[in-house]
């Protein structure tokens, strides 16, 4: 197993296109759990953003 400073952050938010249909609305992410990069914090949240505006059907 390699060794990886930070968790992944696609694997953290495939669940959520499942999760808001049962009625969650409530999102909460440790922005350095997935990320060492302080000036990456625009694109880290525009990535979680994109499962939670995305169209659900």
């Amino acid at each position: 197993m390699a060794h990886h400073s930070c968790a992944d952050l696609a694997q953290a938010l495939e669940p959520i296109p499942k999760l808001m249909p049962q009625g969650f609305t409530t999102l909460c992410i440790k922005p350095p759990q997935f990320s060492d990069d302080p000036k990456g914090v625009g694109a880290f949240y525009r990535e979680v953003m994109r499962p939670v505006e995305a169209p659900t059907s």
